[in-house]
This record gives structure tokens, sequence and C-alpha cells, in this order.
């Protein structure tokens, strides 16, 4: 466990989430049904395929992975196999935002998916609540790992009267750490996605700001 981290996201007044794998267990809920829904198109699609186009914004993502489907007739019957299909968060993902809530933290999600698909999965869970706001990828031109991508959640947090350097990003890419690092704001990794620790440490995270999950950031 790292009490450093740990005690980082304990004291900060605002604490900002990407959501695919760090508070919802996309991969291992939601790959399969992509895969499933573009079966019903006759299309074959390859966990590779979803892993290498993993990260654009939603559009962007569906129209990679099945370029010959209509998007939007594959996003609707996604969505119905999203209804049917009950997501599940990380571990470690409920305790943690009912502890932070507890102490009165904010928190806001930077997502490179649609705001509508992250609620309808935050819904089913009943996770919704815990966000002020969830910001998708509709609103901003900019998308990660471009650091421009997170000045709408920073100055949107300013706004609410949290200065940047009381701000902390907690997420499960590289593309994450990216941004965060490029505008100043402290970042905490979990290893809850597809990529490894080493990666992080590669890219210039401190291994005490990495963690397994989000049940190591719990404290008193």
């Amino acid at each position: 466990m790292s009490w450093e981290a740990a005690e980082l996201v304990r004291r900060a007044p605002a604490v900002i989430f990407d959501c695919d794998d760090t508070v919802l267990a996309t991969a291992r809920t939601r790959w399969r049904l992509l895969i499933r829904t573009a079966r019903t198109f006759g299309v074959t699609l390859t966990a590779e395929t979803i892993v290498a186009a993993w990260g654009l914004p939603f559009d962007r993502f569906v129209a990679t992975i099945v370029p010959s489907v209509d998007p939007g007739a594959f996003v609707r019957r996604y969505r119905l196999a999203m209804r049917v299909n009950r997501p599940r968060p990380t571990k470690g993902a409920p305790e943690l935002l009912a502890r932070l809530a507890a102490r009165g933290t904010r928190m806001e999600i930077l997502t490179s998916s649609s705001r509508a698909l992250i609620t309808q999965d935050l819904d089913a869970v009943g996770l919704t609540p815990y966000f002020a706001w969830i910001h998708g990828h509709e609103e901003t031109p900019f998308h990660k790992p471009d650091p421009r991508a997170l000045d709408v959640v920073v100055e949107h947090l300013d706004r609410a009267g949290y200065a940047r350097e009381e701000l902390v990003y907690i997420g499960d890419s590289i593309r994450d750490f990216r941004v965060a690092s490029a505008r100043s704001v402290a970042f905490v990794a979990v290893l809850s996605g597809i990529e490894p620790a080493a990666d992080f440490v590669a890219a210039g995270l401190g291994a005490e700001w990495i963690v397994a999950d989000l049940t190591q950031l719990l404290t008193d």
C-alpha cells in the first residue's frame, strides 16, 4: 500500500477520476458486449482491435473498431445490451467514493467516453450521485493525451472555488498521467486497467503514487 498516495487523496478538497477501468471495470464487463454487438452486424471484433483503439473519444472509437457499421445504429444496439448486462465497479470504488463523500470531497469525472454511456452504467451501480459533474468527450474538442482535455475540468473546478494545487487526478492509463502532469495536477495511478506499473514508472511517475486498486486509497 502507498501511504503517500492515500494521504494525498485523503487531503485533497477535490478529486478528478477517469472512469473506464478506474471507477467502472469496463474491460471486464463491456468489451464482451462490444464484441457481441459487432457480431449482430456480422462483424468479427477482437480484443486486439479494441485495445488498439482504446482511449479514443467514443465516437471515433466506434468508427475505428467497426468502420463498416453505421455508428448510430451500433451505439443504439450497444446501449440496449448495456441495460441487460449489469456493469461492475472496480475493486474498492464504491467504498472510496463513499469515504470521500463523507469527508466532503468534491468529485468529478473526465472520460473519453460518452457522458450518456458513462452515466447509464454509473446509474446501474448507484455511483452517479457521488459526482458533481461528468465531463464526456462531447465537452471539448481536445482528448487525452492532449493536456487541453483536462482544462475543461480544471476551469470548472476553479469556478467552483477549487485551486489547481488542491486537485488530485486518479486514472489507470498513461494518457491520464500525461494530461495531469502537463497541467501540474497531482496524479495517482491505479492498476485496474491494462497498463502495468512499469509503464507509469517509465513515463516518470514515482512508484509511491501507484496503487494496485482503489482499496489502497482508503484511510480512516
